[in-house]
């Protein structure tokens, strides 16, 4: 990597802390490896303590940074985050950020030429790059461990609509990749006869996106192969609740004949009669769309509001894409 070519500004170092505490330093400094943990609400840890940055500007400089793991121009890192200052103050404003980064970073993790600006990721941990290394080598349960939530969860920076719009592109595509990836762990896990394993996963999806048929179908599917009836029925009725109580409408058809199955088989154990062997629904052959131009028409009301809807439109696209995968996304 190029070496940095610009001054650090002096930045006000933080309160000293006792020599004797754990992983610090004689200067009061804690000592240890540093990680940025950005998958959820971003925070930069040293040896497990969360290290004050000084602005929201810093941090989220320091999260563009990390995201991108490459150099990044000067001029654009500028209009992302002052775009209503002048040139010169906005490259004097981007100065003191980056002051205050190196006041707190190691010597060297921020490398700086008189064009660009980039983090060296050797320096420091970021959780984001480590689970976009863990799909990339099929380490799909890892990947999902280290799904915290979704990128710079609940963080925005006031006056910079074009790194807010940079942060929600982010998000959907963080969070498309962690869908796929609970989605490819739940379909090992029953066909590899732990349903155990597929329900926590599948729950693990309702968390994330409580609008998300695919998910609740899965729980449903895993809970009937343990033979858990009553358990298939009361996660059915959560989807019921959810999505009358957000979106004013009832569970798709692959959900009802999972229900219906179901309630069937409990009925005939209760009235001594064996069921006959039942077959998995098979997705994306039993589950249509069609009469489904009502949910299409309430969400595009909603998302069309300024400011309004964009998590409820989020996570009803998430349903679409388990009720028609071959229309949204393929795993």
């Amino acid at each position: 990597m190029r070496a940095a070519s610009e001054t650090t500004v002096p930045a006000v170092a933080p309160p000293a802390r006792s020599a004797e505490h754990h992983g610090t330093g004689g200067d009061g400094m804690p000592r240890g490896p540093l990680e940025l943990r950005v998958l959820g609400r971003p925070t930069l840890l040293r040896a497990g303590m969360p290290q004050l940055l000084g602005t929201h500007k810093s941090l989220a400089l320091l999260c563009y940074l990390a995201a991108h793991g490459e150099a990044v121009f000067r001029e654009q890192l500028s209009a992302l985050l002052w775009p209503d200052s002048d040139d010169e103050r906005a490259r004097r404003s981007l100065r003191g950020e980056l002051a205050r980064l190196r006041s707190v970073l190691p010597e060297g993790a921020i490398g700086a030429s008189r064009l660009e600006i980039w983090l060296e990721t050797s320096a420091i941990e970021v959780d984001v790059q480590r689970f976009r290394r863990l799909i990339a080598e099929q380490r799909d349960i890892e990947a999902a461990q280290l799904f915290r939530g979704n990128f710079c969860e609940g963080f925005t920076v006031r006056g910079a609509e074009l790194f807010d719009e940079w942060l929600r592109g982010e998000q959907h595509m963080l969070e498309t990749a962690y869908i796929k990836v609970l989605r490819r762990i739940i379909r090992k896990e029953r066909a590899d006869g732990d349903a155990n394993a597929a329900l926590d996963w599948a729950r693990r999806g309702i968390e994330f996106q409580p609008l998300n048929e695919h998910f609740y179908v899965q729980a449903m599917e895993a809970a009937e192969e343990l033979d858990d009836r009553p358990r298939a029925l009361k996660v059915y009725r959560d989807l019921q609740r959810a999505l009358q109580t957000e979106l004013g409408i009832a569970p798709g058809a692959g959900a009802r004949a999972v229900a219906r199955r179901v309630s069937e088989q409990q009925g005939a154990e209760q009235q001594g009669v064996k069921p006959a062997e039942i077959r998995p629904v098979a997705h994306g052959d039993s589950i249509a769309f069609i009469g489904r131009s009502h949910s299409w028409t309430s969400c595009a009301s909603v998302s069309s509001r300024p400011g309004a809807g964009s998590d409820l439109w989020s996570s009803f696209m998430g349903r679409q894409a388990s009720e028609r995968p071959d229309w949204y996304m393929r795993s």
